[in-house]
């Protein structure tokens, strides 16, 4: 082998690695490093397939601490990022009431915040009811589930809180209306707790 085949060789070597790195950032996108190896478990496969497919637009999974609802969301975050690309967005609910409370005083801001979280494609938001609430963001989570409602996008919520409980502290129209798609209740067993 002369020196420019080798130069050559070793250009693809590191352009193929690039490129491998590149589809490896891709694939998880926006995806907690925890879940990068997520996968959607064989109890769950119907619904979340009725999801995925959009036979059902709106998914709302409850259970206790350590359930697993958030490794059941991110593994349908990525299952639906290889299906649709790029056309999610995924919130923890801390995180959405900060950014709600933040645009509270931004008219602008606001507007533009829940066209983002009306518009998207599919949105799942993690935990409802772990964030420190307030008037402005149960009317604002309100629009943003009757916007997608209304609009026939697609919408997964999961939480610690059971129907009962999200009607008393955020209203009766948002649980109703979680209340109207698909539920699953995981088992009341925290996984991270090793039982020896």
């Amino acid at each position: 082998m002369n020196e420019k085949q080798a130069i050559l060789e070793e250009n693809t070597r590191i352009f193929d690695q690039r490129v491998k790195e590149m589809s490896e950032q891709q694939a998880y996108f926006g995806i907690p490093k925890i879940y990068h190896e997520a996968w959607i478990d064989e109890k769950f496969e119907e619904e979340i397939i009725d999801f995925l497919s959009g036979e059902t637009s709106q998914l709302f999974v409850n259970g206790v601490v350590g359930s697993g609802k958030s490794y059941l969301l991110w593994a349908t975050v990525r299952e639906y990022h290889r299906r649709e690309g790029n056309t999610w967005g995924a919130y923890d609910m801390t995180t959405l009431a900060r950014k709600i409370r933040a645009s509270a005083t931004d008219f602008e801001l606001s507007e533009k915040l829940i066209k983002e979280l009306t518009t998207i494609k599919c949105l799942f938001i993690d935990d409802l009811g772990a964030e420190k609430t307030s008037e402005w963001v149960t009317q604002d989570l309100q629009e943003i589930i009757d916007k997608r409602l209304a609009n026939g996008k697609s919408l997964f919520i999961t939480s610690n809180l059971e129907l009962k409980d999200i009607d008393e502290r955020y209203g009766a129209r948002i649980a109703s209306r979680l209340a109207s798609g698909e539920c699953i209740r995981l088992e009341d067993k925290d996984r991270r707790i090793k039982n020896d």
